[in-house]
């Protein structure tokens, strides 16, 4: 799906060009090109581009391989989006029974958070303690699973995603007033 990574000595991307960032070779994020980098080697072959992004989700990557990204058609970065926004979104793909409802995004949600973990653990195992810019992105992948079935857990539950979280500040606030923030149990 990716065209062959340009050696003729321009890159096949300026800075403020939109770009995709592929992962899997599917079409992953938007983002705009804030740097370009060139690699020379001693030879034509290790001759290459990497490219600074800020992806319209926030997060920005840094020496992304050119491997990676096609031309992104959505020509505006978009906002970032609120949690219920999110939520809205996320709950016109929620497709499980009726009578499943609760259970089913809980069981979702360990598993998500399973997938996330098992991640930070092969960074550990596998790239000495080093999470790369797409390690992170890969995580930030997982963590965005978790966070679907979270928006549709608090749906079923008959609460919106904002106020699930404002509820968590408030509890959090309270536990820092009352010097609680550490220990354990719910009612502390």
């Amino acid at each position: 799906m990716n065209e062959e990574p340009n050696f003729t000595g321009e890159p096949r991307f300026k800075q403020g060009d939109r770009v995709v960032y592929m992962l899997n070779s599917e079409p992953k994020f938007c983002g705009t090109v804030t740097q370009v980098n060139e690699h020379q080697g001693t030879t034509e072959s290790n001759h290459y581009y990497t490219y600074h992004i800020r992806f319209d989700h926030g997060m920005d990557a840094k020496w992304v391989n050119e491997f990676w990204l096609i031309p992104c058609e959505d020509p505006k970065p978009r906002n970032e989006m609120k949690l219920n926004e999110y939520q809205e979104a996320a709950l016109k793909t929620a497709v499980y029974p009726e009578d499943k409802r609760i259970i089913y995004p809980a069981l979702g949600m360990c598993g998500e958070a399973g997938e996330v973990a098992d991640k930070v653990k092969k960074v550990i195992r596998d790239n000495e303690q080093e999470f790369t810019e797409e390690t992170k992105l890969a995580i930030a992948l997982e963590v965005g699973d978790v966070l679907w079935y979270c928006a549709t857990m608090a749906h079923d539950l008959g609460f919106t995603l904002e106020a699930v979280a404002q509820m968590n500040i408030d509890k959090l606030a309270s536990r820092q007033r009352r010097g609680k923030l550490g220990g354990s149990g719910d009612n502390r």
